[in-house]
Formats: C-alpha cells, sequence, structure tokens
C-alpha cells in the first residue's frame, strides 16, 4: 500500500478495533507523518494527492479533515468496479446530507446499475 492507502487501513483498523473517531484519526496522522519525514509523497494528479491537499485545507478551516479526504479521493479517483460506484454515491449522498439509510439505498442502486453496465459490456 501507498501511503494514502496505509492511513485508511490504520484509521478503520482502529474505528474497528473499538476506538473513537479522534483516536483513529491520530492513528492515521501518525502514519502519514512518518511516511511523509520519511520523503514519501502522493504521486501528482492520484487520487491520493487530492486527498492530502483536501485534508490540509479542511484542517486550517476548521472543517472534518478526515471526511474532505475521503470525498475528495473518491471524486478524483477512477474504476467501473460496482462497489467503487456504490462508495462513490453513498459518501456523496452523505455530503449530501442524505439520512445513512437514504446513503444505503443510494448505493445499492448505484452497485446494481453498474453490475448491470458490466454485464451488458460483456465483463465480469
Amino acid at each position: 500500500l501507498d501511503s494514502c492507502g496505509q492511513q485508511a487501513k490504520t484509521y478503520l483498523q482502529t474505528l474497528l478495533a473499538g476506538g473513537s473517531p479522534a483516536q483513529a484519526a491520530a492513528e492515521a496522522t501518525g502514519v502519514y507523518i512518518r511516511n511523509y519525514n520519511a520523503g514519501e509523497r502522493a504521486a501528482p494528479g492520484s487520487a491520493c494527492a487530492a486527498s492530502d491537499i483536501a485534508f490540509r485545507q479542511a484542517a486550517a478551516t476548521g472543517q472534518d479533515p478526515v471526511f474532505a479526504a475521503a470525498l475528495a479521493f473518491i471524486k478524483s479517483y477512477e474504476s467501473d468496479s460496482p462497489c467503487y460506484a456504490s462508495a462513490r454515491d453513498y459518501v456523496e449522498a452523505i455530503a449530501a446530507g442524505s439520512t445513512q439509510t437514504e446513503a444505503n439505498v443510494k448505493a445499492a442502486k448505484a452497485f446494481a446499475a453498474q453490475l448491470q453496465t458490466l454485464a451488458k459490456q460483456g465483463r465480469p
């Protein structure tokens, strides 16, 4: 995993182990700092670079940097995976103010629609 993936993995593992969002953010920040100090940088123009920029901007303005980074990553990433389509629509729905139930429905519809699209193209 690149630094971006390591940060996301650490964040999620901390939450899944019962840690708070603040603790998860602190753990992921530690990964970022260690990797940054070791010279690792996101590739220019990548989804990870967009995430890094959004994180910094949100942190500087008092917004939730983790959510801003996740949203920037989702919007910048390119994939035809049904899982990606589902995740993208879920995050965008939450960002637009939808309830979790509404976002879940949108995500399920996006997943099904992308499966249909791939099937029409003869792709798995």
